[in-house]
Formats: C-alpha cells, structure tokens, sequence
C-alpha cells in the first residue's frame, strides 16, 4: 500500500502476505447463506452448477449446509467432536451426508484427507464449495490437498485461525504465509469477515490491523469474466449482509481502512464501520466520551464494565481516525 514504512524486510514479506488476501471487486453480488447466527457466511451468488459443498468442522449446527441443500447442492460434513444424531437439525436424506472423522493430510482410523473425502463422495469433474473451520488445521490440510482437487472448488469460505502471529514473522512466514499465496494462485478474495471473538493486533511497522481470525471467501479466478469491469462490485467492508458480531457479549471489531483497496471502498468503509459501531454502542461520540466519565463512579459488574469500557475506546479510536480524514 502506497505510504506504508517498514522497519524490516520481514515486516514487508509479512504484509505482502497479508494483502494477498485484500478483497477485490467481483462480478457477482453477494448473498448470505445460513442465517443470523455465527456460522452464517458471505459468498457471491455464483452457485448454478455447484454440485456439492464439503464442510470440515460443523460441530452440532449445520445452517449453513441446510440453506445450500434446499438451494439444490449436495452437502458433505465431518467432524470427529459430533455425531449425526448431535446435529441440530436432521440430516436430509438424498441431500447431506455425515462423517465423523478429523480432516488431516495424515493417515489413521479417526481422520481422512480432503481428496480422498471428496473422491469417494464426489468423483469426477464437477464445481464443489469448501467451507472450513477447523480451529487452525485448516494450514496443513489446504496445503496437502491436491492441486485437482483444490481446483475443483469453485468457492472457498476458509475461517482462518491465529493470525495475530503475524507478530511472530517467522511462524507466519513459514505457517501461515505458504498457505495463502497456494490459494492465491487459483483464487481470488472476494470478502473478508472479523470474527470479533479474538481480538486483533497491528503489524509492527505498518497501519494494518490484523483480526486473530478472519473469515475469507474466494472464488476461482477463472469465475472471473475477461470484460466487464465496470459492472463488477467494489467490496464493502463490513459489508451490509454481515453480521456485526459473531459473539453478541463481546465488543463488535471491524477490519481496519487499509483492507480497503479503492477510494469506494473506503468511503463506504467510513460509513460502514460506524454503523457497527453505532448500532452496538447507539451513543453519538459525544455521548460516548460522557458515559465514559459516568462508568468511572457507576456500580457495576467487572464484565459489563470492561466490556462496555471496550466498546467506547474502540468508538473513540474510530471517531478520531474519522475527524484526522476531513
């Protein structure tokens, strides 16, 4: 990005990195799938042809893969930590298919690897999604994964777990960084969603803010037409599908303006961010900095106060970014 300083060149490599995964314009609007609870995510509206969806991680709640297989598309989940009869809803018959296994490129009796999960469930040649959590396993598995394989998934919606090691340059460039620039290869990031339950850190050197986990989604570049630009949609975050919290007790987290590629973007980012924060605060920033004062002498519980204590300084922060910009 143009004006950032780095102190070193692994502060670079670091950043680089990172903004691989930058959301860029898409030709496909956006649409969320899985309701409006945690586990309900943004893709672009580019499911016609999709066969099938594989979901690493569901634990007991599966939303998301009942909304696609009343769109039409076949759902694969595995998750050694459930079972079927856990699931919050009933598998579909004809329609979704459980496995209770770990998903791991190492061999044993309570694991099977991406491929061959999705050869024997999916033969053949047609476009699947890939939707993954699985708390930090996601690295060795999509690195694992079979180029065949992995250019079979038309989307990816990927939860990515520990990214506040961006700290720790080595254990991301040797971890994390690898992982991203294989799926930037086919993929293009088409949204980026904080999960606020992690916190987030800043990369030293640089103005970019880092969630502890990130939900992306891509799509495969060559879902992306060779003309037509202008008609493309400019990414908008936080976007206006997206939830403003994952976890509703902690204080909301939005990504910071250097994820914001284009002037449009920023400019709705402004606007976007504020009415997360709004919405959850509903103070004005006046009204912030005197609750502020108010906390100090009001009787009230540790959590409530820290969180809420929270909250505003994140208002604040914001709201003095937002007055150094005009």
């Amino acid at each position: 990005m143009a004006g950032q300083m780095f102190h070193t060149d692994v502060g670079r490599r670091v950043y680089d990195n990172m903004a691989l995964l930058f959301p860029r314009s898409c030709p496909y609007r956006m649409m969320r799938i899985g309701g409006n609870t945690d586990g309900a995510y943004l893709i672009p509206d580019d499911l016609s042809g999709v066969a099938a969806c594989f979901s690493p991680g569901v634990a007991n709640f599966k939303w998301f893969e009942d909304e696609l297989a009343n769109l039409g598309i076949r759902c694969h989940m595995a998750d050694f930590s459930s079972d079927a009869d856990r699931l919050a809803t009933p598998l579909m018959s004809g329609m979704q298919t459980f496995l209770k296994k770990w998903i791991s490129p190492d061999p044993a009796e309570n694991s099977i690897s991406i491929d061959d999960w999705v050869n024997q469930l999916e033969p053949g040649e047609d476009d699947l999604l890939l939707q993954m959590d699985i708390e930090g396993a996601e690295y060795p598995n999509l690195l694992s994964v079979s180029e065949a394989v992995l250019r079979r998934f038309r989307i990816l919606v990927l939860e990515l777990h520990d990214i506040q090691v961006c700290h720790a340059a080595g254990e991301f460039l040797s971890r994390i960084a690898p992982v991203i620039q294989r799926i930037s290869m086919f993929f293009q990031t088409v949204h980026v969603h904080v999960n606020n339950v992690g916190g987030s850190e800043r990369i030293d050197g640089t103005g970019l803010e880092v969630p502890r986990i990130i939900e992306v989604t891509l799509l495969r570049k060559d879902r992306f037409p060779s003309a037509g630009h202008a008609d493309w949609r400019q990414p908008v975050i936080p976007h206006p599908l997206d939830l403003d919290v994952n976890c509703p007790h902690i204080a909301p987290l939005c990504l910071s303006e250097e994820w914001c590629l284009s002037e449009e973007s920023r400019q709705d980012w402004k606007q976007s961010a504020a009415d997360v924060y709004g919405r959850k605060a509903g103070l004005t920033l006046f009204e912030v900095q005197e609750r502020i004062k108010h906390l100090e002498l009001e009787n009230v519980s540790l959590r409530r106060r820290l969180d809420e204590l929270s909250l505003l300084s994140r208002m604040l922060r914001f709201g003095k970014k937002m007055r150094q910009m005009f």
